[in-house]
């Protein structure tokens, strides 16, 4: 829920009518590709998931560097599992990496060589609420493992994985998809454009 646009300051009324705080350890991830797909889900321990990005041009002009967006951009998505005791997880990685570069440094680069992740993230109740599919994935780098006889600890692939885009969907409380499109949001952001000096704002539109 937005507040409306309006001169006055929020209310506690308007803080009320807030959704609760989304939890950060109500969510799934899949990895859609090859024999990933069945042990991902149940294996996958954290997740660093990056949010696209607009890079910032910079332009010297009149003694001063002003900046203006340029691309569209995204990092990559690193991701954590807890190994299995027959190494599931880094044979299928390997599988996956060497499709595309094997360890003769033979690019063999098939046409479905890359996949798709998916991140679903839910409410208390366990519905869905929103989900990113992050398209065009491969994995680009397995971090280090770092052995020892001091810790009896769980041993842990850590996956780096390219990404090409990525795209958002919502839900409402009944598990329904829906645009987020707010009116009450376009008001609030017209009124600070025209903060903007008529040059600045010709380059923008």
């Amino acid at each position: 829920m937005a507040f409306p646009v309006t001169s006055r300051l929020p209310t506690l009324d308007d803080v009320q009518r807030l959704a609760d705080p989304a939890p950060s350890w109500m969510w799934t991830m899949d990895i859609l590709r090859g024999n990933l797909i069945a042990v991902s889900a149940l294996r996958v321990l954290e997740v660093t998931f990056p949010f696209t990005y607009i890079d910032a041009e910079a332009r010297y002009r009149g003694g001063t560097t002003i900046y203006f967006p340029g691309k569209n951009n995204i990092d990559k998505v690193t991701v954590s599992f807890y190994e299995t005791e027959d190494f599931a997880i880094l044979q299928a990685i390997k599988w996956w990496q060497n499709l595309i570069v094997n360890d003769d440094n033979i690019h063999a680069l098939p046409k479905d060589y890359m996949g798709n992740i998916v991140l679903t993230l839910h409410d208390y109740t366990g519905q869905q609420r929103a989900s990113c599919n992050l398209a065009g994935c491969w994995p680009a780098q397995l971090s280090d493992w770092q052995l020892n006889y001091q810790q009896s600890n769980h041993l842990q692939v850590s996956v780096s994985f390219s990404v090409n885009n990525s795209e958002f969907t919502f839900y409402n409380a009944a598990g329904t998809p829906f645009t987020p499109a707010s009116p009450q949001i376009v008001p609030m952001f017209n009124s600070s454009l025209s903060m903007i000096d008529a040059g600045t704002r010709g380059l923008l539109a």
